[in-house]
């Protein structure tokens, strides 16, 4: 009864402090980047593998407690991860979401806090992609975890905006 009810507070209603998590997510890429003789490419390629594992494990956690859209068209699946996926993450959804009804979605966030810490003056920052792998990752780990597959990318000036291209069967 004891190891019950324990397990029961450790899983419900427990969540890391948005500023942990931000500062965790910062700390991550600065790591990375500090490994001496890695390229750009590389690591990017990691933060976006981390990122895919952690999204499909969220999504796992997700689906546990409510009904999540497995057997849905994508426009259902995006959806949901603009809502539920981008709350738990964020404490928000997605402000925007667009498409081309081709299976292109465009997911804009108008405040990406995760982006908050680098500066906006003197021009655009030339590692904000360093930045942008690790959510491009949680993105793609979570449509995988529903099925699907898909190319995530980023793009940041006043605004973050994710573009997911998901691959249809041939």
């Amino acid at each position: 009864q004891r190891r019950r009810r324990m397990s029961k507070t450790v899983t419900e209603g427990k969540k890391v402090n948005a500023s942990c998590m931000d500062y965790m997510h910062m700390e991550m890429v600065n790591l990375m980047s500090r490994r001496a003789g890695v390229t750009d490419e590389v690591v990017c390629g990691q933060l976006e593998r981390l990122g895919f594992q952690v999204g499909q494990r969220l999504i796992e956690i997700l689906s546990k407690d409510r009904p999540t859209p497995f057997d849905c068209p994508d426009v259902d699946v995006i959806k949901f991860i603009c809502t539920d996926f981008w709350k738990e993450v964020f404490s928000k959804p997605i402000d925007n979401l667009r498409t081309n009804h081709k299976g292109v979605f465009a997911l804009t966030d108008l405040k990406f806090k995760w982006l908050k810490h680098l500066s906006s003056t003197g021009g655009p920052n030339e590692k904000v992609h360093r930045y942008l792998s690790y959510p491009c990752g949680l993105i793609k780990g979570a449509l995988h975890s529903f099925g699907r597959t898909c190319k995530v990318s980023a793009e940041f000036t006043t605004q973050c905006t994710f573009t997911i291209s998901i691959e249809r069967d041939s």
